[in-house]
């Protein structure tokens, strides 16, 4: 993959990867972690460097998801894009 687009001066590939039902939907399911983790390691080893997730996520297991997949990468290579819901901001 070809990556012209920088962020903080650092090269991000020109798409990202989704995680939204990775580890759940609405609450979290662990029957499927192996999938997905292969899923986001198989983006990562063919270019793909930014991942977008959010805490709502199967109620904050997606997070955990990502972070053991990404975990045997270096981790300044990788961007993740997280969402926060309204009223935890502070």
């Amino acid at each position: 993959m070809v990556m012209k687009n920088t962020l903080c001066g650092r090269r991000v590939s020109d798409i990202g990867l989704g995680t939204w039902g990775m580890g759940g939907g609405q609450s979290a399911v662990h029957g499927h972690d192996d999938e997905h983790i292969a899923a986001i390691r198989y983006a990562l080893d063919h270019g793909i460097n930014v991942i977008d997730t959010a805490e709502m996520y199967a109620a904050g297991h997606t997070e955990e998801v990502v972070g053991n997949a990404i975990s045997p990468y270096e981790r300044k290579n990788i961007f993740i894009i997280s969402k926060v819901w309204n009223d935890h901001l502070r």
